[in-house]
């Protein structure tokens, strides 16, 4: 059976997200894989992310998607149009060594770069919405800033369950940008941060979205548990 991934917030963490692959049992011949922004800054190898991810979306076009996080948008801010200087606040000074270690000339270094900065802001298919933070759900999608990257999930959760039907009808937006202990999905989303990078507890996950489990893996250890999607309500959720 064809299974369905996704996973958000890698933040550099090359190890383990090869690792859950792995368990998984991913098939990028068979099996889709989301990964729902934030690739780079706070984690070790960010570069090394970025070279996999790109590498294999070239190689399985049709099962392997990739969209911005406002991380990625921190650094196209700073590196493509010169707006910004906060992404070297956030990691930005330790990718920029990365890169120039991980990558032997400037022009390969830049391809990696031009890709990491043209991703769109999300992808969709007929069950589930995937993007970084969440949409302005009375905007058009073909009119959605990139600021809804930084969107925050209080903003994302209390928009009115209508207008948000009518952008996207009955799918479920899978998302990332605040990290939670666990992967949950409540009656219109699905979240897949669970801090890598971020927290000293934090761990890598990998959502099985097909069967409902999901992967977590350890980032220094690289152990790896399996177990079952969280239910909650959206009240549940913003309460806690």
């Amino acid at each position: 059976m064809n299974r369905k991934f996704a996973i958000s917030d890698i933040h550099g963490q090359f190890e383990p997200l090869k690792a859950l692959l792995a368990e998984a049992k991913f098939n990028p011949e068979q099996d889709t894989l989301v990964v729902v922004g934030d690739m780079i800054d706070r984690g070790p190898q960010s570069a090394k992310v970025v070279r996999f991810l790109k590498r294999m979306q070239e190689q399985h076009p049709e099962n392997i998607f990739v969209t911005l996080g406002n991380h990625e948008i921190m650094m196209r801010r700073y590196a493509f149009e010169g707006k910004s200087h906060m992404w070297l606040y956030h990691g930005g000074t330790e990718v920029i060594k990365e890169l120039n270690t991980e990558f032997v000339t400037i022009t390969e270094r830049n391809e990696h770069l031009v890709w990491l900065a043209n991703l769109p802001l999300y992808v969709k298919d007929e069950e589930h919405f995937f993007t970084h933070a969440g949409i302005d759900s009375f905007e058009p999608l073909t009119n959605q800033k990139e600021d809804v990257t930084f969107m925050q999930l209080r903003q994302l959760y209390l928009q009115p369950a209508n207008p948000m039907t009518k952008r996207i009808g009955n799918r479920k937006i899978v998302h990332g940008h605040t990290p939670y202990p666990f992967v949950y999905q409540t009656e219109r989303f699905v979240s897949c941060d669970t801090g890598a990078s971020i927290f000293k507890e934090g761990k890598l996950s990998l959502a099985d979205l097909t069967n409902n489990v999901y992967f977590s893996c350890e980032t220094e250890t690289l152990h790896i548990t399996k177990q079952g999607i969280r239910l909650l309500t959206e009240l549940e959720r913003l309460k806690g």
